[in-house]
């Protein structure tokens, strides 16, 4: 049901009503950069939560909230990754799985204290929509609450929505940058495209659909980094029949397999020097050239990711918002150095530490 409610919110058409809100975010980012001293290290993720956050909340949520502007930001994302550890935990520890169990358990009071602030986040915004008469567009949200929900399906559908589009939008892009500071010759091609396409500092052109769908350096960039760094790192399916393997294994209807995006992703067979971050491998002949099914960052039939139009489009406003405008470099010399965690999502144990210059 959610599903056919939302996806008329992620068509083409309705990504033009979005552009004003990436536009005006991605400019007040600029300005948070350009306030940065030379050389300073951040984490790049702490720099643009803020940012995105406020995006998908105004465009997807249709609220305000202004992540960018207040104090209590650092307790809300430092509970919500602490969430998405316990979530995970739950999923893979089999104790955890009971109710009883997980009650008696360590991570049970920061349990307690991460469902309150979530609470609170959701009612705020469901509160601020009841008041909210003038509305330019309807958003995934407001589609949503035309059926006919309890106030608890309200707030779930309501997080839902804000984490699977806030949380791997911000990680994929904090990746590119990393990725870039990692490999200076890459950033520069990327730098030179921004600059051919967008302008420079003295003649910027303002984000446009076309323009950013021309980014096609960028966009290879992008999904070198979902290649190496899926955010569905394992998806779960049902075998809807008996299926036969070319290794005459069968797969008896009714069993549930697990699919893991993040090996098929660094299958040596299909994909050479599979640690390598190489955005050539997504040149149009490459990809002509490899079996469809070989990459699946947003997974695919049926049950694929809905919102990637949109996902593409706000990635690559901010990632080009960042990039035009700056430079960056880390202490790492190579992708194999970085060590991993997963939960929900993967991302690196020592965040995402780049030193930041302003071109």
């Amino acid at each position: 049901m959610q599903r056919q409610a939302i996806s008329p919110i992620f068509t083409p058409k309705m990504m033009t009503e979005y552009m004003p809100s990436f536009s005006n975010h991605c400019e007040l980012l600029k300005r948070k950069l350009q306030s940065i001293p030379n050389g300073k290290l951040i984490d790049v993720y702490a720099e643009i939560a803020p940012f995105t956050y406020d995006i998908v909340c105004e465009t997807l949520l249709g609220t305000k909230v202004r992540f960018a502007q207040n104090t209590w930001k650092s307790e809300f994302f430092h509970l919500a990754e602490l969430g998405y550890e316990i979530v995970f935990e739950r999923m893979i520890k089999s104790l955890y799985q009971s109710d009883v169990l997980f009650y008696f358990s360590k991570r049970y009071n920061d349990y307690v204290k991460i469902q309150k602030l979530v609470d609170n986040f959701t009612r705020t915004i469901l509160k601020d929509k009841q008041s909210d008469t003038q509305k330019p567009f309807d958003t995934c949200l407001d589609r949503i609450l035309k059926h006919d929900l309890t106030e608890k399906q309200q707030m779930d559908a309501t997080y839902v929505i804000f984490t699977a589009s806030q949380e791997s939008i911000t990680t994929i892009i904090s990746f590119v940058i990393l990725m870039l500071a990692i490999h200076p010759d890459i950033q520069q091609k990327a730098h030179e495209e921004l600059d051919r396409v967008l302008g420079t500092e003295d003649d910027e052109i303002p984000f446009t659909i076309e323009l950013l769908n021309s980014l096609e350096y960028l966009d290879m960039c992008i999904k070198e980094v979902l290649r190496l760094y899926p955010i569905g790192h394992i998806i779960q399916r049902e075998c809807k029949q008996d299926f036969r393997l070319n290794n005459d294994v069968v797969l008896p209807s009714g069993c549930s397999i697990g699919v893991g995006i993040y090996a098929m992703h660094r299958d040596p067979n299909i994909w050479p020097e599979p640690d390598k971050f190489i955005p050539e491998r997504f040149t149009r002949e490459a990809v002509l050239n490899r079996h469809p099914y070989a990459y699946v960052p947003f997974s695919a039939g049926p049950m694929n990711c809905i919102g990637k139009i949109y996902a593409d489009l706000l990635m690559k406003s901010v990632a080009a918002t960042i990039l035009r405008n700056n430079r960056f470099e880390c202490d790492y010399k190579r992708v194999e150095e970085i060590t991993l965690k997963t939960d929900i999502s993967i991302r690196p144990q020592k965040g995402y530490p780049v030193r930041i210059y302003s071109r």
